[in-house]
């Protein structure tokens, strides 16, 4: 699961929220494609909410209806809170190579090693593979969830914690 962004506010009448989802920006959201949306509602633990509607505002937040949604208290317990995309579970919805080209350009890091940037993602079971190169070497790097310390979209950086010996193939 990766961060994806943070729930800002309620947004208008009745139980809808607005969030800043960085991931999302540029692609066609619907509910058919972004049908869970995770809420870290505490430490290690995200919960899912399935989403009833989403649409992009015009200041590039999104307005976001839960499904659970029935009382002014379940809005209020989600304000403030992190939003995470199952990469798994998305790419069950949306079977295309999407979502992973959205690394392509970022800056990958192992720990606080830099490694270079994301050249290209290769499409390949059980996991996608990033494409860079370090020195005069081209790395092939699995895109593993649970290897992802951190994303940062607006710095355009992805780190790993990459099994020792992996950079050495």
């Amino acid at each position: 699961m990766i961060k994806i962004g943070k729930i800002l506010k309620k947004h208008g009448f009745g139980y809808d929220i607005e969030a800043k989802l960085h991931f999302l920006k540029n692609k066609e959201i619907n509910e058919k494609n972004i049908p869970f949306l995770h809420i870290a509602l505490m430490e290690n633990t995200k919960v899912p909410y399935r989403v009833k509607s989403i649409k992009q505002l015009h200041n590039g937040n999104f307005s976001i209806l839960f499904d659970r949604m029935f009382e002014e208290e379940d809005v209020e317990n989600i304000l403030q809170k992190e939003v995470y995309l199952d990469f798994t579970e998305q790419n069950k919805q949306d079977q295309n190579l999407e979502d992973y080209t959205l690394l392509i350009g970022m800056k990958l890091w192992n720990d606080e090693q830099e490694l270079g940037i994301i050249e290209d993602v290769y499409d390949l079971d059980p996991h996608p593979l990033l494409v860079l190169h370090l020195e005069d070497k081209e790395l092939l790097i699995p895109l593993v969830e649970e290897w992802i310390i951190a994303l940062d979209w607006e710095r355009r950086e992805i780190t790993f914690e990459l099994p020792e010996g992996l950079l050495d193939i």
